[in-house]
């Protein structure tokens, strides 16, 4: 299984989660405040973090790609293992 992290706009994670279900078998979506800096100025906006799990990475980044209204969307990728319940799911 892989788990992606993925954050968006405040408001679009349930749009952009129902895009993706045939790539992906859940989408969690937590809100969250990110801070960061631009060209030096410092930013602080309400986001939603996507947490996808799928067993087909390359079509969900794909798909992630096409539909992230962001320019650069930060696409985070890690391989993880389940207990063996939830991997049997996962793959119905």
């Amino acid at each position: 299984m892989w788990l992606f992290y993925v954050p968006v706009p405040k408001g679009k994670g349930e749009e952009l989660a129902n895009q993706m279900l045939d790539t992906c078998k859940c989408v969690n979506i937590l809100e969250s405040t990110s801070i960061y800096k631009v060209e030096g100025k410092l930013v602080k906006e309400a986001e939603e973090i996507m947490v996808i799990k799928t067993l087909t990475p390359k079509e969900l980044e794909v798909r992630i790609k096409k539909i992230h209204p962001y320019k650069i969307p930060a696409i985070i990728k890690v391989k993880a293992e389940t207990n063996d319940e939830y991997g049997k799911w996962l793959k119905t």
